[in-house]
């Protein structure tokens, strides 16, 4: 199917709906790197097949060669993708609380340890 859709669309940016095969495709592959992205990708449902995890990554590394790198679908879609990371506000806090969640749990615990501390002076200086 991709390539027919290549044999048919001259240009890609004339029809957006011409390009959506290899769009798909090569957003796919952007996904693969290393074997483990492949199983990781299976494990979730995405991919299926007879195939090892390298003979698929070779598959879409091979393919991705050879599909159109300027298909309208592709950059609308990473435009997309680099937007949401750039301007979202729940991946930006995403990514604050991953980033610093050692020192997050490590003030949680001072601050439940100080708090249980000044519990139990409290209820010291009533018994008193």
């Amino acid at each position: 199917m991709a390539a027919f859709e290549v044999c048919t669309a001259s240009r890609f940016l004339e029809d957006r709906n011409k390009t959506a095969i290899c769009s798909y495709l090569a957003l796919l592959a952007m996904f693969m790197v290393r074997e483990d992205d492949v199983h990781k990708l299976r494990s979730q449902g995405v991919l299926h097949g007879p195939q090892s995890n390298m003979e698929m990554l070779t598959f879409f590394k091979t393919i991705m060669k050879h599909l159109p790198d300027s298909g309208a679908r592709f950059a609308g879609i990473m435009k997309k993708i680099a937007d949401y990371k750039n301007n979202s506000f729940r991946a930006k806090v995403y990514k604050l609380l991953y980033t610093n969640r050692k020192a997050i749990v490590k003030l949680l615990s001072i601050i439940i340890t100080l708090v249980g501390f000044y519990q139990a002076v409290l209820s010291l200086n009533k018994k008193i």
